[in-house]
């Protein structure tokens, strides 16, 4: 992962041979909600999201994202926002609370929780490109069972994950085993880089769904 300190990031969008329209896409956001995130951290990470789905929200997109966001701590995790479309959404922004006030990280039940999130939506009337599971934490998954086994069931079933190393002390090891590969991986030290990085991917998924542009390749390609 690049650990530069300017937080630019830009959208790689080259097109290959994968072509949808009239589709409706998923994001998922992930959120670490543990103590240690208390504060500026957490109140910077909210702010990150709101850019995220005010991106995804543009009245351009016409309707074509919906978004879910759920936190985790030590305990379990918590569906902050169930799906909406993002245009729904960004009305319920500003009551987003990242933090539980529960000790510990355990990554695995929030991966759990996006897993829940993407198994409702499936047998629905909705065309969907492949979804994306957006995940940061800023500490060390330090209970309950290891993530990578649900990680590799969401891969499986063609779940885009982009995980995010958020400041100095997160797992950066973990987190690049999580994400679909060392290039859906990325580190941000601190909330201004968070923000420009969701801000970015916001806009990428927006670019590539009118483009015919695979979003999978399309995250992979962010320059950070």
């Amino acid at each position: 992962m690049n650990s530069r300190q300017a937080p630019n990031f830009t959208t790689g969008l080259k097109r290959p041979a994968w072509v949808s329209s009239n589709v409706r896409q998923l994001a998922t956001v992930v959120g670490d909600g543990s103590p240690s995130m208390d504060g500026k951290k957490a109140a910077d990470a909210e702010q990150a999201i709101r850019a995220l789905v005010q991106e995804l929200a543009a009245p351009s997109n016409k309707d074509a994202f919906d978004v879910a966001i759920c936190r985790f701590d030590g305990d379990r995790a918590d569906r902050l926002i169930p799906i909406r479309r993002a245009s729904e959404a960004m009305a319920e922004m500003k009551s987003l609370k990242l933090c539980s006030g529960r000790s510990g990280t355990n990554v695995t039940c929030g991966l759990e929780e996006a897993e829940s999130i993407l198994n409702e939506r499936q047998g629905t009337e909705v065309r969907e490109v492949d979804p994306c599971v957006l995940v940061f934490s800023d500490g060390q998954h330090n209970t309950g069972p290891r993530p990578e086994p649900v990680a590799d069931r969401l891969k499986s079933n063609n779940v885009t994950i982009v995980t995010i190393a958020y400041g100095n002390d997160a797992d950066e090891d973990l987190l690049r085993r999580l994400a679909s590969s060392p290039q859906h991986s990325f580190r941000c030290k601190d909330g201004k880089a968070l923000r420009a990085f969701l801000a970015t991917v916001g806009a990428t998924l927006s670019a590539s769904i009118p483009r015919g542009i695979d979003p999978k390749q399309a995250l992979s390609e962010i320059k950070q």
